[in-house]
Order: C-alpha cells, then sequence, then structure tokens
C-alpha cells in the first residue's frame, strides 16, 4: 500500500513539475 502512495505522489509532483515548466 505504502509503495502505490510513493508511486502516486511521485507521479503527482512529475505532472506538477511538468506544469510548472510550461
Amino acid at each position: 500500500m505504502l509503495i502505490i502512495f510513493s508511486l502516486l505522489w511521485q507521479h503527482q509532483i512529475l505532472t506538477l513539475t511538468c506544469t510548472c515548466d510550461y
């Protein structure tokens, strides 16, 4: 469960970085 949460968190960070990059 913790791994899934970590993956989701990582994905969210990547999405935020992508949005900020634009």
